[in-house]
C-alpha cells in the first residue's frame, strides 16, 4: 500500500512490481542479484482517484502508458532492491500529486503595448547598425 497523501492510500491490487539484474555500478553483485525495479500502477481502474485525476495522469505520463493501460517505472540505479523501489513508488506518488493539482489557467491573450512596441524596434535598429558597421571599410 502506498499512501498518496492523508485519507489517499493505493492499494497493492492496483500494483504490481517485478524484479530483475540491473546494470550499473556493483560488479558481481550485479550479476547474481535482482535489484532493479519495474513498478506498473494500473490507473485506468483505480476507483479511489477521480475521473478527472485518471485522466489527467493519461495526458501526463502518455510515454510511461503501455499497451495493458498501465504506468510503468522503472529504476534500477541503486544496488539495494528496496532503494529501487522507494524510488519507484515517489515517482509513482508525485506523479499522482500532479495530476491532483489544479491545472495551470490559460494565459489570456493581450496585445503588444505601445512601448513594448517602441523598444523592439529600437533594439532591432540597434543591431541592424551594428551588424552594418562590420562591413569593409571604404576609403
Amino acid at each position: 500500500m502506498i499512501e498518496v497523501r492523508p485519507g489517499l492510500v493505493l492499494s497493492d491490487r492496483y500494483l504490481e512490481v517485478k524484479m530483475s539484474r540491473s546494470g550499473g555500478p556493483g560488479g558481481q553483485h550485479v550479476n547474481k542479484t535482482e535489484t532493479e525495479v519495474d513498478l506498473r500502477f494500473d490507473f485506468a481502474s483505480c476507483d479511489v482517484l477521480s475521473e478527472r485525476t485518471r485522466n489527467r495522469i493519461r495526458q501526463l505520463a502518455s510515454g510511461r502508458i503501455g499497451k495493458d493501460d498501465r504506468v510503468r517505472f522503472v529504476c534500477g540505479k541503486s544496488r539495494e532492491r528496496i532503494a529501487n523501489l522507494r524510488e519507484c513508488e515517489a515517482r509513482l506518488i508525485a506523479l499522482i500529486r500532479q495530476a491532483m493539482a489544479a491545472p495551470p489557467k490559460k494565459r489570456k491573450a493581450t496585445k503588444p503595448t505601445r512601448g513594448s512596441q517602441r523598444r523592439r524596434m529600437d533594439a532591432k535598429t540597434r543591431r541592424s547598425t551594428t551588424k552594418r558597421l562590420r562591413g569593409k571599410v571604404r576609403e
